[in-house]
Protein backbone atom coordinates (compact mmCIF):
# COMPACT_ATOMS: atom_id res chain seq x y z
CA UNK A 1 0.00 0.00 0.00
CA UNK A 2 0.95 3.51 -0.90
CA UNK A 3 0.66 7.19 1.08
CA UNK A 4 -2.43 7.56 -0.53
CA UNK A 5 -3.96 4.18 0.29
CA UNK A 6 -3.13 5.30 3.60
CA UNK A 7 -4.13 8.90 3.90
CA UNK A 8 -6.82 9.45 1.23
CA UNK A 9 -10.34 9.50 1.87
CA UNK A 10 -11.21 6.96 -0.48
CA UNK A 11 -7.94 5.36 1.02
CA UNK A 12 -9.83 4.57 4.53
CA UNK A 13 -12.95 4.06 3.21
CA UNK A 14 -11.45 0.76 1.00
CA UNK A 15 -9.24 -0.13 4.49
CA UNK A 16 -12.63 0.36 6.84
CA UNK A 17 -14.51 -2.25 4.06
CA UNK A 18 -11.34 -4.24 4.10
CA UNK A 19 -11.68 -4.83 8.07
CA UNK A 20 -15.31 -5.50 7.75
CA UNK A 21 -16.91 -1.55 8.88
CA UNK A 22 -19.69 -0.17 7.50
CA UNK A 23 -18.48 3.38 7.27
CA UNK A 24 -19.20 5.08 3.70
CA UNK A 25 -17.27 7.87 4.33
CA UNK A 26 -14.41 9.98 6.68
CA UNK A 27 -17.33 11.15 8.88
CA UNK A 28 -18.47 7.72 9.75
CA UNK A 29 -14.96 6.31 10.65
CA UNK A 30 -14.93 8.60 12.79
CA UNK A 31 -17.84 8.28 14.30
CA UNK A 32 -17.12 4.54 14.71
CA UNK A 33 -13.86 5.18 16.01
CA UNK A 34 -15.68 7.53 19.18
CA UNK A 35 -17.92 5.10 19.68
CA UNK A 36 -17.99 1.94 22.41
CA UNK A 37 -18.75 -1.24 20.15
CA UNK A 38 -16.36 -3.79 18.92
CA UNK A 39 -16.04 -1.81 15.47
CA UNK A 40 -14.49 1.53 17.51
CA UNK A 41 -10.70 -0.42 17.62
CA UNK A 42 -10.11 -1.13 14.07
CA UNK A 43 -11.85 2.49 13.18
CA UNK A 44 -9.28 3.98 15.91
CA UNK A 45 -6.44 2.19 14.18
CA UNK A 46 -7.06 2.95 10.79
CA UNK A 47 -7.84 6.68 11.47
CA UNK A 48 -4.52 6.33 13.24
CA UNK A 49 -2.33 4.80 10.75
CA UNK A 50 -3.09 8.13 8.78
CA UNK A 51 -1.91 10.37 11.18
CA UNK A 52 1.33 8.92 11.99
CA UNK A 53 1.98 8.30 8.06
CA UNK A 54 0.92 12.16 7.47
CA UNK A 55 3.59 12.83 10.56
CA UNK A 56 6.05 10.98 8.67
CA UNK A 57 5.72 13.18 5.42
CA UNK A 58 5.34 16.41 7.74
CA UNK A 59 8.51 15.09 9.22
CA UNK A 60 10.13 14.15 6.06
CA UNK A 61 9.47 17.40 4.46
CA UNK A 62 10.84 19.17 7.30
CA UNK A 63 13.98 17.11 7.49
CA UNK A 64 14.72 18.77 3.57
CA UNK A 65 13.04 22.02 4.50
CA UNK A 66 13.95 22.50 8.13
CA UNK A 67 11.36 25.35 8.50
CA UNK A 68 10.67 27.21 12.23
CA UNK A 69 7.18 26.12 12.18
CA UNK A 70 4.59 23.48 9.99
CA UNK A 71 1.13 24.71 9.99
CA UNK A 72 -1.14 21.69 9.15
CA UNK A 73 -4.51 22.50 7.35
CA UNK A 74 -7.15 20.17 6.65
CA UNK A 75 -9.99 18.28 7.46
CA UNK A 76 -7.21 15.35 8.20
CA UNK A 77 -6.21 17.56 11.36
CA UNK A 78 -9.26 19.66 12.33
CA UNK A 79 -12.14 17.22 11.84
CA UNK A 80 -10.28 14.47 13.82
CA UNK A 81 -7.95 16.74 16.59
CA UNK A 82 -7.71 13.28 19.29
CA UNK A 83 -5.15 12.04 16.38
CA UNK A 84 -2.93 15.13 16.52
CA UNK A 85 -0.27 13.13 19.21
CA UNK A 86 -0.20 10.67 16.39
CA UNK A 87 0.89 12.97 13.69
CA UNK A 88 3.42 14.65 16.11
CA UNK A 89 4.94 11.00 17.22
CA UNK A 90 5.26 9.98 13.41
CA UNK A 91 6.57 13.81 12.54
CA UNK A 92 9.51 12.95 15.05
CA UNK A 93 10.30 9.41 13.89
CA UNK A 94 12.08 11.06 10.91
CA UNK A 95 15.65 12.15 12.24
CA UNK A 96 15.79 16.15 11.46
CA UNK A 97 18.89 18.12 11.83
CA UNK A 98 18.73 20.89 14.44
CA UNK A 99 15.80 22.17 16.23
CA UNK A 100 12.41 19.90 14.98
CA UNK A 101 9.95 22.47 13.85
CA UNK A 102 6.25 23.27 16.11
CA UNK A 103 3.34 21.90 14.69
CA UNK A 104 0.40 23.70 14.28
CA UNK A 105 -3.03 23.62 13.53
CA UNK A 106 -4.52 25.89 10.79
CA UNK A 107 -7.85 27.48 12.33
CA UNK A 108 -9.31 27.80 8.91
CA UNK A 109 -11.10 24.24 9.38
CA UNK A 110 -13.59 23.46 6.77
CA UNK A 111 -12.92 27.12 5.22
CA UNK A 112 -9.48 25.76 3.99
CA UNK A 113 -10.13 25.21 0.63
CA UNK A 114 -12.02 28.30 -0.07
CA UNK A 115 -9.12 30.43 1.38
CA UNK A 116 -6.93 28.77 -0.60
CA UNK A 117 -9.13 29.41 -3.99
CA UNK A 118 -9.63 33.01 -2.95
CA UNK A 119 -5.42 33.46 -2.54
CA UNK A 120 -5.53 31.82 -6.45
CA UNK A 121 -7.54 34.05 -7.52
CA UNK A 122 -6.61 37.70 -5.58
CA UNK A 123 -3.29 36.45 -6.97
CA UNK A 124 -2.91 38.49 -9.99
CA UNK A 125 -4.19 41.30 -8.41
CA UNK A 126 -1.81 41.52 -5.70
CA UNK A 127 1.11 40.93 -8.03
CA UNK A 128 0.57 43.94 -10.47
CA UNK A 129 -2.80 45.58 -9.62
CA UNK A 130 -2.66 48.40 -11.71
CA UNK A 131 -2.76 45.76 -14.60
CA UNK A 132 -5.14 44.47 -12.73
CA UNK A 133 -7.71 47.61 -12.66
CA UNK A 134 -6.64 49.54 -15.78
CA UNK A 135 -8.97 49.78 -18.52
CA UNK A 136 -7.66 47.82 -20.83
CA UNK A 137 -7.04 44.77 -18.24
CA UNK A 138 -10.78 44.46 -17.65
CA UNK A 139 -12.06 40.56 -17.95
CA UNK A 140 -13.11 40.17 -22.04
CA UNK A 141 -10.87 42.92 -22.94
CA UNK A 142 -7.73 41.99 -25.67
CA UNK A 143 -5.02 42.72 -22.99
CA UNK A 144 -6.12 40.29 -20.41
CA UNK A 145 -6.18 37.51 -22.23
CA UNK A 146 -2.85 38.44 -23.66
CA UNK A 147 -1.67 39.58 -20.29
CA UNK A 148 0.44 37.27 -17.74
CA UNK A 149 0.73 37.27 -14.01
CA UNK A 150 4.55 37.96 -13.00
CA UNK A 151 4.74 36.05 -10.32
CA UNK A 152 2.84 32.98 -11.48
CA UNK A 153 3.38 33.00 -15.23
CA UNK A 154 -0.16 31.89 -15.81
CA UNK A 155 -2.34 33.86 -18.11
CA UNK A 156 -4.95 35.61 -17.19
Amino acid sequence: EGLIDTVSDHGLVRAARKHGLTAESVSALGELAAGEGGESGEARAILRDRALALGRVVGTVSAVLRPDTVVLAGQAFTDHPKYLPDVLAGSREVAVAGRAPALRVSTAGRRIQEQAAMAVALDRLCADPEAVLSVGARPGGEESRQKSSPKSGFAA
